[in-house]
């Protein structure tokens, strides 16, 4: 997160999701007034409650690129495709 706001990118980050609430990119985003979210996947039964959850919440801030910085766990296609394909 401190990286692509020092690169000074000419975009603007709509917001910044993590599913640990203490994750140090989201008080980075905080401290420069961006938008986060926090989607524990502890607080869904299964994978699939998981990434529909998180798709919504990414689909919500209308994003151009999705970037998954840190995020290590399998993100299948249908969790990103709603971004992906708003265009």
């Amino acid at each position: 997160m401190q990286a692509l706001l020092e690169a000074k990118l000419p975009c603007r980050i709509a917001a910044v999701i993590s599913n640990r609430a203490d994750a140090e990119g989201l008080k980075t985003a905080q401290s420069h007034g961006i938008k986060t979210a926090v989607v524990a996947h502890r607080d869904y039964p299964d994978r699939d409650s998981f990434d529909a959850a998180l798709a919504k919440i990414i689909d919500s801030h209308k994003p151009d690129i999705v970037v998954l910085a840190g995020f290590m766990a399998h993100t299948p296609p249908q969790t990103l495709s709603p971004a992906i394909t708003a265009s």
